[in-house]
């Protein structure tokens, strides 16, 4: 059910999709489950989603974008899920719900894990929306093309569920390239997810990065105030590639 969405998030919604057609990306909003997984598995470099996306979902918690060029390739995904965890921690909720955020692939332990040391992991929180998934096909990845596009996906899940925080796990190398901040994230730590490695003896570290509510409709509304000059602009885009 949709939220009393303010203006401004519609505006930004509408200008994302305009700045991805113009640069030759056409954005859908999915909501079929089998489709989502067929079209990750006929991905070139594209892993296995998490098992948060295998579980049972309704329409009302569960949207995955898709973008295709002018030839109907299929050139991006991303997807979004819903948690109600009625008053829960971070780092509880994680800990109880651990094999579904598992990567596939690593022989990881979900036993020997650890969710508790981020300092995400004491918030309280009622619904919280999870972001992962994303891929952008090689031909598009010079265009500086996955920031508006995620943020797209977040005015989306403010726009649908209005959640207390989204948040994401992201890997060292991508945080270090500071990717988290550019989608959009205004918060990161090392050790959201632990993940022990039987066969290296060692934990591997995910980072948790996420946006709270407040955070994300004050940045969609600073973006259409600036008219888009941070977030959206095609000129910006252009420079960026040069």
């Amino acid at each position: 059910m949709l939220n009393s969405a303010k203006k401004e998030t519609i505006q930004y919604i509408e200008s994302a999709l305009s700045v991805a057609s113009q640069n030759g990306i056409h954005i859908s909003i999915e909501r079929d489950l089998e489709e989502f997984h067929h079209v990750c598995r006929s991905l070139d470099g594209k892993s296995q989603p998490v098992d948060l996306f295998n579980e049972c979902l309704g329409e009302s918690d569960f949207f995955w974008l898709k973008g295709v060029d002018n030839y109907g390739r299929i050139v991006h995904t991303q997807a979004y899920r819903n948690i109600q965890i009625d008053g829960s921690t971070i780092g509880q909720y994680l800990s109880e719900n651990r094999l579904s955020y598992m990567s596939h692939g690593y022989g990881l332990d979900p036993n020997l894990s650890r969710f508790d040391r981020s300092t995400a992991s004491d918030i309280v929180a009622k619904s919280i929306t999870y972001h992962g998934e994303v891929w952008v096909a090689p031909s598009k990845r010079g265009a500086a093309l996955a920031l508006p596009l995620v943020r797209l996906g977040m005015a989306l899940s403010y726009k649908l569920w209005n959640p207390d925080l989204v948040f994401a796990f992201m890997y060292t190398r991508l945080i270090y390239r500071g990717i988290g901040s550019q989608y959009g994230y205004m918060h990161s730590s090392p050790a959201g997810a632990e993940w022990w490695q039987p066969q290296k003896q060692e934990f591997m570290n995910e980072w948790l990065v996420w946006i709270s509510n407040t955070e994300l409709e004050t940045m969609l509304q600073l973006a259409v105030e600036a008219e888009h000059e941070e977030a959206l602009p095609t000129r910006r885009l252009q420079s960026l590639a040069a």
